[in-house]
């Protein structure tokens, strides 16, 4: 597994900070057929992702939306390191599962329409019922946000 820490561990350790969300241009994860996944930030990433607990994996790149379910570890004999889904029910994901990857790059492209909502509004708060804090990894630093 690669050693590399780009803030996540920090990050996680920060009791408060409640998801850990990673802003990345590249994707790991797409159904494109015209760029598609990288097979290196799969092989580099993809387990720190899994290690850290982040929760959610914000790319670009693509010319579309995708959302996947939580996704953690690798699909027995994949030799593409294709990414393992952990549930199937858009209403109910839990990112204590796995990790949730979205591709936003609405560029030249139509939106492919996501099936289901995106999951459960918590109106600003946290599990633990106070104001939701994220930690984002930018660049290779972790700067809190409240929202």
């Amino acid at each position: 597994m690669p050693s590399a820490d780009h803030g996540e561990k920090s990050a996680r350790a920060d009791g408060e900070i409640d998801w850990i969300v990673v802003c990345m241009h590249q994707v790991a994860i797409s159904s494109a057929h015209l760029n598609g996944a990288d097979f290196g930030i799969r092989q580099e990433f993809m387990p720190l992702f899994g290690a850290y607990g982040v929760d959610l994996v914000v790319a670009g790149h693509e010319h579309h939306y995708e959302r996947t379910f939580p996704v953690r570890g690798v699909l027995p004999g994949s030799s593409l390191l294709t990414p393992a889904p952990r549930g199937s029910d858009p209403a109910g994901m839990d990112t204590r599962d796995g990790t949730v990857h979205m591709i936003i790059g609405g560029g030249r492209r139509a939106l492919a329409s996501a099936p289901g909502r995106v999951g459960r509004q918590r109106g600003g708060r946290s599990r633990r019922g106070r104001p939701l804090r994220v930690g984002m990894i930018m660049a290779g630093r972790v700067a809190a946000c409240a929202a």
